[in-house]
């Protein structure tokens, strides 16, 4: 899986989920800005992206179109800080996941799990209740 998100200490903090909770999900390239996500997709094979929706290069709507043409087989995971309806309405035409940043460690696990078999998922604090 690759992972990207600008901040270094969230990517961390992810990896640490994973390899204590789920060490059968491997983050294997991590990448601060949607261009060394291209760069590391044009170098490596991954079936997988657990994306943040902005990074210094820009936002996930100007990546995602460019993302799904070149790499049209790719799962994608979107973590937001946004929680309104529109916005992750609008970004599942082009991904299968979606995580709030706020989302406890276990939905991280189950939103990796249900995409990597093919399914779609979405956390959105609050929206179950």
């Amino acid at each position: 899986m690759l992972l990207a998100n600008r901040h270094e200490i969230y990517r961390r903090g992810i990896d640490l989920v994973f390899k204590k909770q789920a060490p059968h999900i491997q983050i294997i390239w991590e990448a601060s800005s949607f261009e060394e996500v291209l760069m590391l997709l044009t170098k490596f094979q991954s079936d997988l992206l657990l994306t943040g929706d902005h990074m210094p290069d820009g936002n996930i709507f100007s990546f995602l179109p460019l993302l799904k043409e070149q790499y049209p087989g790719l799962k994608i995971i979107i973590n937001s800080m946004h929680d309104e309806h529109a916005y992750f309405f609008k970004l599942m035409e082009w991904a299968q996941g979606w995580v709030a940043v706020t989302a406890p460690a276990p939905e991280y696990i189950k939103v990796v799990e249900h995409v990597y078999s093919g399914g779609y998922y979405l956390y959105i604090p609050g929206y179950d209740k």
